[in-house]
């Protein structure tokens, strides 16, 4: 049976933001929306502080900048399954979420480069 704490203390550590159990409030994992996708379901964190948040979110964007032909992805957890990218976000509610796809979709039209997230907030 995997530990959803291991895993995350394991993203901190890779990505230079080490976490201690302290700081991990509660994860679980989350219902899919497509029950067809073959993706792992995702897993939602609730660390002590938006400030731990904020850390954690911007090491693994430096991690990844730093990192641009092996960007993070599962075999970095030392997990057996195919090598697939992991992807670090804030948890949006479904609302939301929609509204953060056509934002997008929106932005594309309109010729921006960038629509991002921040405190659940869409800019």
């Amino acid at each position: 049976m995997e530990n959803l704490y291991t895993i995350v203390k394991q993203l901190g550590s890779v990505v230079g933001s080490e976490l201690k159990d302290s700081d991990i409030l509660h994860c679980t994992r989350i219902a899919k929306l497509n029950n067809n996708n073959t993706r792992p379901r995702s897993i939602v964190v609730q660390l002590a502080s938006p400030r731990l948040r904020d850390q954690l979110l911007a090491a693994v964007i430096s991690y990844n900048k730093k990192n641009p032909e092996k960007k993070l992805n599962s075999f970095d957890f030392g997990l057996t399954c195919s090598k697939t990218p992991v992807y670090v976000v804030e948890h949006l509610s479904p609302a939301n979420k929609s509204l953060h796809a056509a934002a997008r979709l929106r932005a594309k039209d309109k010729g921006y480069k960038y629509v991002w997230i921040r405190n659940g907030r869409i800019f």
